[in-house]
């Protein structure tokens, strides 16, 4: 476990590889998925991309719990990354070209041996502050070589950033709240139900994160309503503050007025406030959130938020808890 997390810090934002043939299909409970083989002589791998493990949270789906993914006809071409979830910011060094709405996508990447048995597996959680960076940065060399070569399946999700992914109005019963934290758990879900397709155990799955990905795994571990079989192992790697009561209130509000889905100073509807945002560009809303991170970086900022649902209480009352799941956990 100490290895996967020493290894993992190198594997940000470098080259892809190139597909040597297309021909591996697997037959998942969706419908089949076409993938290929690429990667060096010495550590050929089997690769997945732009999977999708829910329906595109779009239209009238913007700010609602992701829904489980359709069966599709034919053969899915699982050779190409998709969209990477709406971001725009300053405070990164690998903006992503293609965003979009329709984002919740995941990508594998497997040891062709593991079709032979189960292997163990790996879902990383990208960080970048809950509003930027994604699932598609990754230096493919570095995983083929210090993972999916190595008898280990690894899985990368995407999750919705920002205004889309972690919106807070109110109590949260128009818009609930840290939506691209139920993204993941759709995720872990799919894993579950899927992944021994790809020749993994999911009863072997690690779940790993650095940044605010870390801090994801720390409350997806303390969380007493995520089942106890989507992961058996965590690993935090420089975990971020960011989960505060109230904290995407402040800047989702901010949006909202300069958006004119809310006026300054006078009462609100929180229905009214997010049917607006809900029909509002996308492009506009980025807009807006970029000019408001990028200015107030520390006071401004997106995040998961104490709920009725999935964290009741602060990091130390969820600590306290007996009922605290039984994983093994590295925090670095």
């Amino acid at each position: 476990i100490i290895l996967l997390a020493v290894a993992m810090i190198t594997i940000i934002m470098q080259p892809l590889i190139t597909c040597l043939s297309v021909d591996i299909i697997v037959n998942t409970s969706k419908g089949k998925i076409r993938g290929c083989i690429g990667g060096r002589a010495k550590s050929r791998i089997n690769i997945f991309k732009g999977i999708p493990f829910a329906r595109p949270p779009i239209g009238s789906s913007r700010f609602k719990k992701p829904l489980s993914v359709q069966q599709w006809d034919g053969i899915y071409d699982g050779t190409y990354y998709r969209s990477a979830c709406m971001s725009n910011t300053a405070y990164t060094s690998s903006p992503q070209k293609n965003i979009s709405e329709d984002c919740l996508y995941l990508n594998i990447f497997a040891d062709p041996k593991c079709a032979e048995g189960e292997c163990a597996v790996v879902v990383y959680i990208h960080g970048g502050s809950f509003y930027f960076q994604s699932a598609v940065m990754f230096d493919e060399d570095s995983i083929a070589e210090k993972y999916a070569s190595r008898r280990i399946i690894f899985v990368i999700p995407a999750y919705r950033l920002g205004i889309f992914g972690f919106i807070s109005i109110g109590d949260g019963t128009f818009a609930p709240k840290n939506l691209g934290i139920h993204d993941l758990i759709a995720a872990l879900r799919w894993v579950h139900t899927e992944i021994s397709t790809f020749g993994g155990n999911p009863n072997k799955v690690t779940l790993m994160g650095h940044s605010c990905g870390a801090t994801t795994v720390q409350l997806l571990t303390l969380s007493p309503n995520v089942p106890d079989n989507f992961f058996q192992q965590g690993i935090s790697m420089s975990s971020a503050d960011l989960y505060r009561r109230n904290l995407s209130h402040p800047i989702t509000m901010e949006i909202a007025y300069r958006v004119s889905c809310a006026r300054r100073g006078l009462p609100y509807k929180s229905e009214a406030v997010v049917e607006c945002l809900r029909w509002k560009p996308a492009d506009e809303l980025l807009y807006h959130q970029k000019a408001l991170t990028d200015v107030d970086y520390f006071d401004l900022m997106f995040g998961p938020e104490p709920d009725e649902e999935l964290f009741a209480a602060e990091v130390p009352i969820l600590l306290s808890r007996q009922n605290v799941r039984d994983v093994g956990y590295l925090l670095e």
